[in-house]
């Protein structure tokens, strides 16, 4: 699972990420920290004190440079030292909850929950270009892929979106934003792509571009009903058909001419 997980990311964002599995939070984060930036570590139950031993206190969650001089202070500078540490002292010289947390994790005992994250707030995509962009006919192309990628991840995630942003940055780093408010909530390619080519239009810097990105927000705005119903309807089916053939062949299995170029 942690393979797959490592090369969807990858695949998604270009980025390579570590990944940490051991028995709690605490010890498979600190699994994921140890062999950066593409790591894959596993930390097995019988071998988590030979793992943590030798490691600097400072590997320990919550550890921060105050503390870790006083440990220091107190000539502990590995994990390992603190399970000989007197706890009362720790607890004067760090007080009751750290001591208790040093205790704990320094033996790889963690009893916090995985929590899931809250929802995304926000689907988005943005491209860094290699060369600055010139001329609107280029740039307002770039904004049609990058809304295609909005609009699939916003039907992936099974949301509707009632605000499109876009965000444009020039050669000297200097950076806009604007954002548009839909009539009614969308997940639609070219409803994404109308209005951030309007307000790209509106912004009016078509040279020089180094960065953009459009991304689209308002998932929990009431949706009210629609006037248009039967025609979203059919956008619907059209989308759900696309969606599956690129599902199956890939992000080219059906696309616009426009982005063939």
């Amino acid at each position: 699972y942690a393979m797959k997980l490592k090369q969807e990311i990858r695949t998604r964002t270009g980025i390579v990420a570590s990944a940490g599995i051991a028995p709690n939070k605490f010890l498979a984060k600190l699994a994921s920290d140890l062999e950066k930036p593409d790591g894959l570590t596993i930390i097995e139950e019988d071998r988590v004190q030979e793992v943590l031993s030798p490691l600097p206190v400072s590997k320990i969650w919550g550890v921060g440079k105050k503390s870790n001089q006083v440990l220091a202070e107190m000539g502990i500078v590995r994990i390992g030292q603190l399970l000989q540490a007197d706890y009362r002292q720790l607890e004067r010289r760090l007080g009751n909850s750290m001591a208790r947390q040093l205790y704990n994790l320094s033996r790889g005992i963690d009893d916090r929950p995985v929590a899931p994250r809250e929802p995304a707030r926000s689907i988005g995509s943005e491209i860094t270009f290699p060369e600055d962009i010139q001329g609107q006919e280029a740039a307002e192309q770039v904004l049609l892929e990058l809304s295609v990628k909005v609009g699939w991840r916003l039907r992936q995630a099974g949301v509707r979106a009632k605000t499109v942003h876009i965000k444009v940055r020039k050669h000297d780093f200097t950076t806009f934003s604007r954002q548009k408010q839909l009539v009614e909530m969308s997940g639609f390619d070219n409803d994404i792509y109308r209005a951030a080519r309007e307000l790209f239009r509106e912004l009016g810097i078509f040279y020089g571009i180094r960065l953009m990105g459009v991304s689209a927000s308002g998932f929990d705005a009431h949706e009210e009903m629609s006037l248009f119903a039967a025609d979203n309807a059919k956008q619907e089916r059209l989308y759900d058909a696309i969606d599956s053939i690129n599902k199956r062949f890939g992000s080219l299995g059906i696309t616009r001419a426009n982005l063939l170029r």
